[in-house]
């Protein structure tokens, strides 16, 4: 029998549940604030005739900054 360390499993355990509530909170805000609706202020919409771009650069900064923050903390 191959015996594991006591503290491997609950510690992924906890990796696992911060990273889901994570990724369901990230969920709920793409979800509910879409570009559709404005997005942040500083993201690029331009509008005219035949014609529709939409940029979001503050909310991929936004994002990157949290997926950065995630990923550092569960390489500790």
């Amino acid at each position: 029998m191959v015996q594991s360390s006591g503290m491997a499993m609950p510690t992924l355990g906890k990796q696992l549940m911060t990273l889901g509530g994570t990724l369901l909170v990230i969920g709920a805000i793409l979800y509910y604030w879409s570009p559709s609706k404005g997005g942040l202020p500083g993201d690029i919409a331009i509008e005219r005739p035949g014609f529709s771009f939409h940029f979001p650069v503050v909310t991929c900064l936004v994002l990157s900054l949290i997926f950065s923050g995630v990923l550092r903390w569960l390489n500790r």
